[in-house]
């Protein structure tokens, strides 16, 4: 399961934080069967999916 904040929910970036990220940074990134690399196909799709999120938002934001 994935989790998404963003940092104006959770308030002023810590210097400690600030270096856990940069720490998160420079690690490789490790692809498993729970979360495999995504394959060209599986990326036109997640685009497709934004671009039709972002025709509803933008119609819900008009009207």
């Amino acid at each position: 399961m994935m989790v998404t904040y963003k940092l104006s929910e959770l308030g002023e970036l810590t210097e400690e934080g600030r270096k856990r990220i940069q720490e998160a940074s420079r690690k490789p990134i490790i692809f498993d069967e729970d979360c495999p690399e995504s394959t060209p196909e599986m990326l036109r799709e997640f685009q497709k999916a934004a671009a039709e999120r972002n025709r509803r938002n933008q119609k819900k934001n008009q009207g």
